[in-house]
């Protein structure tokens, strides 16, 4: 095959300062793509049956009804999968204050813990099973809404995938207040029920709206664990650093509530509003990061995020969130539209190392190791909250922020083939 006629080898020789990597199977050159040239035939992936002259990755459709069809699915998907992730602080602190009042909150934080795990984890498998099969009878039971937006855009990746997790921004507003309105009125039991019934109505919508662009790879073996790809020193780096994402994401949307509990004297349902505030300001930094990020870079506009956060943590919620409720606020404000950027653009980012009938792939391998911060972040911080202080568990969280923030850096200067550049796009 000529290289020429491949427009996406064309760009990746014409514009320098963007950052795209098509594959990485092969991994003798990696991190760099001098042997992009010579490997184009090996990655195309098609679909028996089709004319084998036409590669789904020489262009994406960016926009259309169809198109934007599949990122208001993607919204309804999202909504009970990470929206119930996102909002699962309410829960362990109702069940840490009545049925499980026996228990310290290290044990209790078991519970949402091994939820957030199973939920992210089980992305190894279904990741394949996405690029095999496509996404309609697998969104019945998990949510492949943003795989199936990376099939239908590339250029504005960052700002549709973006809008698409705003479903879970307004999930983890909106539960939480339904929980606290249903809690008292109605118990534990029927609070799940009424969540419950607003999930399936969710499901079933957004499995009309889900459509995958690119042919299923029905006839390809599936491999659950792809080790080969982690000899990308790009996508290595990458999946360190979102696990330590991971760790200060639901760790703080786990004890948040508990925090504010158990170390402050603010009122009762202090824990209830802050969620609530994070999550909506989330969907803010989720939208207006995702947009920037396609003109500026994901991977830069992710770093600047994650610096951000570090510096509002350090600055903000260790000398004053015990003892200034305003100042609780302002951080949980400017911590949302952070992490907001977290959520939208960590996916684009891992996009921007494979193909788009990888991505399934790609995403699933990545979660499936940083979902194991998840099964210890939120009991890790009960203990530390509770035998430490409220002081000892920000500074582990800023620890740790800062050193997923040095590895997503060694990412970006991986993708930049180790010459750092402030200025490129990445």
């Amino acid at each position: 095959m000529d290289p020429n006629a491949n427009p996406l080898v064309r760009q990746l020789s014409t514009d320098s300062t963007t950052i795209e990597a098509p594959n990485q199977n092969d991994t003798s050159a990696l991190p760099t793509l001098a042997t992009i040239n010579e490997k184009t035939d090996s990655t195309d992936v098609r679909a028996e049956g089709h004319d084998a002259a036409i590669d789904p990755e020489d262009q994406f459709p960016e926009g259309g009804l169809r198109a934007w069809s599949v990122v208001a699915g993607a919204m309804l998907l999202l909504y009970p999968s990470f929206g119930f992730m996102v909002s699962i602080g309410p829960v362990q602190d109702y069940l840490n204050q009545n049925q499980l009042s026996d228990y310290s909150s290290r044990d209790v934080g078991w519970i949402p813990s091994v939820f957030v795990y199973l939920a992210l984890a089980l992305g190894i498998w279904i990741g394949p099973l996405f690029d095999r099969y496509g996404p309609r009878w697998i969104a019945l039971i998990g949510s492949v809404g943003l795989a199936c937006v990376a099939h239908w855009f590339k250029e504005r990746r960052g700002l549709t995938q973006g809008i698409a997790m705003i479903g879970s921004s307004f999930g983890g507003l909106t539960i939480p207040l339904i929980l606290r309105a249903t809690f008292p009125r109605y118990g534990y039991q029927w609070s799940m029920r009424i969540l419950g019934f607003t999930f399936l109505a969710c499901f079933v919508m957004g499995n009309i709206l889900m459509r995958a662009r690119i042919p299923p790879r029905r006839h390809t073996k599936i491999k659950v664990i792809s080790l080969s790809i982690f000899g990308d020193l790009r996508f290595s780096l990458l999946t360190v650093a979102i696990f330590c994402f991971e760790v200060v994401l639901f760790g703080a949307l786990g004890i948040v509530p508990t925090y504010a509990t158990i170390s402050t004297d603010y009122p009762a349902d202090t824990g209830f509003y802050l969620i609530s505030t994070m999550n909506g300001v989330s969907s803010i930094g989720r939208l207006v990061t995702g947009y920037f990020s396609d003109k500026f870079g994901r991977f830069n506009t992710l770093l600047v995020s994650a610096v951000v956060a570090l510096i509002v943590m350090l600055a903000i919620w260790l000398p004053f969130g015990q003892h200034n409720l305003g100042a609780l606020y302002g951080f949980i404000a400017i911590f949302g539209f952070m992490t907001g950027c977290w959520m939208a653009l960590v996916p684009a980012c891992i996009g921007q190392l494979c193909r788009a009938d990888e991505f399934g792939k790609y995403y699933g391998t990545s979660y499936f190791i940083a979902s194991l911060s998840t099964l210890v972040c939120i009991p890790i911080s009960g203990e530390l909250l509770e035998v430490v202080g409220a002081q000892a568990l920000v500074a582990f969280f800023c620890a740790i922020l800062a050193m997923g923030t040095v590895t997503f850096a060694a990412s970006r200067w991986a993708c930049l083939r180790w010459k750092w550049d402030w200025t490129s796009k990445v």
